[in-house]
């Protein structure tokens, strides 16, 4: 048998293989390569963390609209009720809200959520009155009391 000397390219390629199986068996620790692999533990598999669900963030509460009722208090002959008249809100989310009647008989109750409620007008020495108004937007409600 002969021996030839190996070209470069080949020398590279013959010290790489046999720097491949030195690393490999060393890695075997004294066993031979396929005992290693049978016998070499599986790496262990990570688990991602389980992502937290992002919260969803509150809605912010949406506004309720505000309206105004206004009017005018009248006596029975036609004539306003001046500086002693008022008006009181007696049911709804607004109920006690009230309004004092200026020189001219008219009042202006604000605030008032959309809704049906109601409202009573009464004046020294005059009767009251109760009328029932739906508040959707400003609204106006006059009212005519009559005397004992």
């Amino acid at each position: 048998m002969s021996v030839r000397k190996a070209k470069p390219s080949e020398r590279k390629q013959l010290l790489l293989a046999i720097g491949l199986s030195v690393a490999g068996l060393l890695a075997c620790n004294g066993k031979t390569p396929t005992e290693a692999l049978v016998a070499s533990p599986t790496p262990e598999t990570r688990q991602s963390p389980t992502p937290r669900p992002t919260p969803t963030p509150t809605p912010s509460p949406t506004p309720v609209p505000e309206f105004r009722l206004r009017g005018t208090i009248y006596d029975w002959e036609g004539g306003t009720v001046r500086d002693h008249g008022g008006v009181t809100v007696l049911d709804g989310p607004q109920k006690g809200a009230n309004a004092r009647t200026d020189a001219t008989g008219g009042y202006l109750l604000m605030g008032l959520q959309p809704g049906t409620i109601h409202v009573r007008a009464g004046a020294t020495g005059f009767f009251t009155q109760t009328k029932e108004v739906t508040i959707v937007g400003d609204t106006t409600l006059d009212f005519t009391l009559d005397s004992p």
